[in-house]
């Protein structure tokens, strides 16, 4: 029952966690289409590929 109640608080976490980075990374791509005058795709291409990037060097120091 313990591990059930676990896994549940892990999925909440991590749900939490995506839901916190997709918003900061639609708030970078609003400021950058805003006050950079950066097209609305090519801010959301450059912030998402920033995102990737990121992402794919915590995978990699995280499994060192």
């Amino acid at each position: 029952m313990r591990d059930l109640a676990l896994r549940g608080l892990h999925r909440a976490a991590l749900t939490a966690a995506i839901v916190v980075v997709v918003v900061e990374l639609g708030i970078i791509t609003w400021i950058r289409n805003r006050y950079m005058e950066t097209p609305p795709l090519s801010a959301a291409l450059q912030v998402g590929l920033g995102g990737v990037l990121v992402f794919a060097t915590g995978i990699l120091i995280g499994s060192s």
